[in-house]
């Protein structure tokens, strides 16, 4: 339904919505409304999972850690639950406020805080210069996502990759930058390049899907791609 797609019920359901769900009675019928699908009301689709979101459902960050639970099969524990959003039918609903982690802050940036001023000097030669680049490099990144400047952040990648297209990884840094940036077209270009050279790798597709359809962040969680400088 989240795609726009028309489901078949059987037996009640909270989602049996007309003009976007209707009930299966028997194979008779389903074979007749299958040669003609009607197209799903769209209006009502974003109206029932806008009331999901923002009335019924509550939301909460946690931890989960994955046990062995037999030979065949392990479950996930989760633990440490901390609730954003808490509505209880008849109560106004409760929005807690954890302190955000700003990346910009985290210790990883520490080495390239205090970076060697380069101006008037000659660029390295002999087998130290690869390093020495990829170094800067990894500087100018650590800039760029310091100051913000996250669209000069992609371009970066997105140079990267134009030499060397056989890693896709590149692609999808430079699809984070630009969601940074608030350029989703952008990013959405680049996950789509990166999902057909990674078809097996459903990180890729997920997040595609939450930077197409944002509201399915709910539903699928949020995995962006760790920028690795």
């Amino acid at each position: 339904m989240a795609f726009n797609k028309r489901v078949f019920y059987y037996g009640p359901c909270f989602y049996a919505i007309d003009g976007v769900n209707e009930p299966f009675i028997d194979a008779e019928q389903m074979a007749e409304t299958l040669r003609s699908v009607a197209p799903v009301d769209k209006n009502k689709v974003h109206q029932f999972f806008n009331y999901l979101l923002k009335e019924l459902y509550s939301f909460a960050d946690w931890k989960a850690d994955v046990a062995a639970f037999s030979n065949l099969s392990n479950r996930t524990k989760v633990k440490d639950i901390k609730f954003t959003e808490v509505r209880i039918p008849g109560y106004a609903p409760a929005i807690y406020q954890y302190p955000a982690f700003d990346l910009r802050r985290s210790v990883l940036f520490d080495p390239y805080r205090h970076h060697a001023n380069l101006n008037g000097k000659s660029t390295p030669v002999g087998p130290g210069a690869s390093a020495a680049a990829a170094k800067a490099a990894a500087t100018s990144i650590a800039n760029f996502l310091t100051d913000g400047k996250f669209t000069e952040a992609a371009a970066h990648f997105e140079t990267e990759y134009q030499k060397n297209t056989s890693k896709p990884n590149l692609l999808r840094a430079a699809a984070e930058m630009h969601i940074r940036a608030g350029n989703r077209a952008k990013a959405l270009v680049h996950l789509k390049t990166a999902s057909r050279q990674l078809p097996g790798n459903m990180k890729v597709r997920k997040r595609l899907l939450v930077v197409k359809y944002p509201f399915l962040e709910r539903v699928i969680g949020e995995n962006a791609f760790p920028v690795k400088l």
